[in-house]
């Protein structure tokens, strides 16, 4: 058994899925299992901090609640780990937060994002990014 511990829980959480098993130095295959993943309502990671045996001493910082939004996902589409497109599905963001809209970018070709949920989850997810939600007083606070 291994374990680790965080002591500061990042602005910014990048989970990249291993999507590639590799069989011998000539062929991987790619796994393209559906990850389900929090899009809307975000991602809560307050039941994973843990306080160490004292309440004063917990990753959840500034009373800032560890919850994040996606803002961006990658895309890998194709077989193998040597060949392939990447995609990607962005959120815009200015001072006021992230906005709800959400645009596919393939290669020069931008396209406005109708059906978030059905376009966005796929088995073709490779990188997720997250945001740590803040309001807007705690960011400009830092």
């Amino acid at each position: 058994m291994k374990t680790f511990e965080v002591w500061k829980l990042p602005d910014v959480l990048i989970v990249h899925l291993d999507r590639f098993e590799f069989k011998d130095a000539d062929r991987t295959d790619k796994l393209d299992t559906l990850v389900d993943f929090p899009l809307e309502e975000g991602l809560d990671l307050n039941v994973h901090c843990a306080s160490i045996g004292n309440p004063s001493l917990t990753l959840v910082d500034d009373g800032v609640p560890a919850i994040y939004d996606c803002f961006a996902v990658v895309n890998h589409i194709g077989r193998t780990i040597s060949s392939g497109l990447y995609t990607a599905f962005a959120r815009a963001w200015d001072a006021t937060g992230f906005s709800n809209e959400w645009s596919k970018f393939d290669d020069s070709i931008v396209q406005n994002v109708d059906n978030v949920r059905g376009s966005v989850v796929s088995p073709d997810v490779y990188i997720l990014l997250y945001s740590r939600r803040r309001t807007f007083n705690q960011m400009h606070l830092k």
